[in-house]
């Protein structure tokens, strides 16, 4: 069985450099021999399936004139946006035996009007080479994913974790938390006994494990706390049953074969778990989200055997996590979260990733917000001085995550920083950029961040930067993710 696939490789720079036309051509020979996407992307080191398939219609298009930096394709022609046509091979993907009428429908139901006709997502499907035989595809029994009927199809079950663990790490929440739960997690749970043997079998048990910890986050980006925390808690439980403890069993770091994306050590997806259990409970309960963040930074600072040894950017998260959570409950000194914050602010200038750094800024706007509001009527001058750092700060953090955001794609941090600097603007009277936020509901309705996309339409006054159509669209939204049932 093929292992191998996307793993981890600290202090790379390969996610700054763009995709080579050697990679290009590596990924379309690959594709046309095998017809397998996933394994044409590992060989090729392209990480991401929106990148892949934009290539595969490229050089459909135009040959090899269109891998190319500037296409000559024919500029008089029409072209889907690339987030279109990623969502289509997508839904192919997903739902096997959905035609093309059945794919420009579901489109139209989620943008609020027809964004693409049958015709067109056919001609897509057939240059990413995934129209073949549709009509004549039997549809499978309901709930019994392609990987499982017959018998076990490894092979088919680890493309379908691995492009769920994809979608997750771009910030894809709502596509990922669908292909992880729907394809894998739904029919796993519904035989334990085959669940559990497969999370003991080396390789394609650690890509279980560690897709367990991407469902639980793009769960907790979508707004779904609950079922969040109930696969994360479960994760943590699997792990503390086994006869190996957390720590002793750790899968071997592949340095050469892969793109830098994931780790499958037991550590590592112990650590997500529980940081990003965390961050979930606290919405509710702030000491007991306390309890895992610091038991979390507690696992990797400690002097024997460490769970991440020298991770800074976690460890700089973590503490800045912290500092998020104690600022929400006043017994907690200034002093004290100012020394979290002093800690992850270090931390992440050491890691040298924007988007890290803006939320560490977004975090000392909120102190530097609650110092404001603390302050007295007497205390005028202090409590301006407070609103002046809090807009520095702001400034800071939308400057590095716009910075970030011409690099790579992150709109998980985009529409965090745009939403969270506009709340604590307007609880201070500062201008908003509705440019911003109109941005950051794209990406909400985009994505399906269901969390976010509350907050915005819970932000008072939000009528005047949003128009009623994007207001709208939230609040389906919202409607939407609340009809999603998974496990609890």
């Amino acid at each position: 069985m093929r292992g191998k696939g996307i793993v981890k490789q600290n202090g790379s720079s390969r996610d700054n450099q763009p995709i080579t036309l050697k990679q290009k051509k590596t990924l379309i020979a690959a594709y046309q021999q095998t017809g397998n996407m996933t394994q044409a992307m590992r060989e090729a080191g392209v990480r991401s399936p929106r990148t892949a398939y934009l290539w595969w219609h490229r050089y459909c298009e135009s040959g090899e004139d269109g891998l190319q930096p500037h296409s000559h394709a024919r500029n008089n022609q029409r072209h889907l946006p690339d987030s279109i046509v990623e969502q289509i091979c997508q839904l192919r993907c997903q739902e096997p035996q959905w035609g093309r009428l059945r794919i420009a429908d579901e489109l139209a139901q989620y943008y609020g009007q027809q964004v693409v006709s049958p015709a067109s997502v056919e001609a897509v499907l057939r240059r990413a080479g995934l129209w073949e035989h549709v009509a004549e595809t039997a549809p499978r029994s309901a709930g019994i994913p392609p990987w499982l009927g017959g018998g076990i199809d490894y092979d088919s079950l680890l493309a379908i974790v691995q492009m769920g663990i994809r979608l997750s790490i771009h910030s894809e929440a709502r596509a990922a938390s669908q292909v992880l739960y729907q394809q894998v997690w739904a029919p796993l749970e519904a035989n334990p006994t085959l669940s559990n043997r497969l999370l003991a079998t080396p390789e394609i048990g650690s890509w279980l494990l560690s897709s367990r910890l991407h469902l639980g986050h793009s769960l907790m980006n979508s707004g779904h706390w609950s079922q969040a925390a109930h696969y994360l808690r479960e994760t943590i439980a699997w792990m503390q049953e086994q006869e190996h403890a957390v720590g002793t069993h750790r899968r071997p770091w592949d340095w050469e074969d892969a793109p830098n994306f994931v780790s499958l050590r037991r550590d590592d997806v112990w650590l997500g778990c529980y940081q990003h259990l965390g961050l979930v409970l606290g919405k509710q309960d702030v000491k007991a989200g306390l309890a895992y963040l610091q038991t979390a930074l507690n696992g990797i600072r400690r002097s024997h055997r460490p769970i991440v040894p020298g991770d800074q950017t976690t460890i700089g998260s973590l503490e800045r996590d912290l500092a998020n959570l104690k600022l929400r409950l006043r017994h907690f000194s200034e002093a004290e979260v100012r020394q979290h914050l002093l800690h992850a602010q270090q931390n992440a200038e050491n890691s040298g990733v924007p988007g890290v750094q803006a939320y560490t800024h977004i975090t000392q706007a909120r102190l530097h917000d609650r110092l404001a509001r603390a302050a007295s009527e007497r205390e005028k001058g202090v409590r301006r001085q407070q609103r002046e750092s809090m807009q520095q700060s702001i400034e800071q953090a939308l400057q590095l995550v716009e910075q970030e955001q011409e690099d790579h794609d992150r709109p998980m941090r985009q529409t965090m920083c745009f939403v969270d600097t506009a709340l604590l603007a307007q609880t201070h009277g500062m201008p908003v950029d509705g440019r911003r936020l109109q941005r950051a509901v794209q990406n909400c309705l985009t994505c399906g961040y269901g969390h976010q996309a509350e907050k915005l339409l819970v932000m008072p006054d939000i009528h005047i930067w949003l128009p009623e159509d994007a207001l709208r669209n939230l609040t389906n939204l919202l409607q939407e993710e609340n009809n999603l049932e998974y496990a609890e």
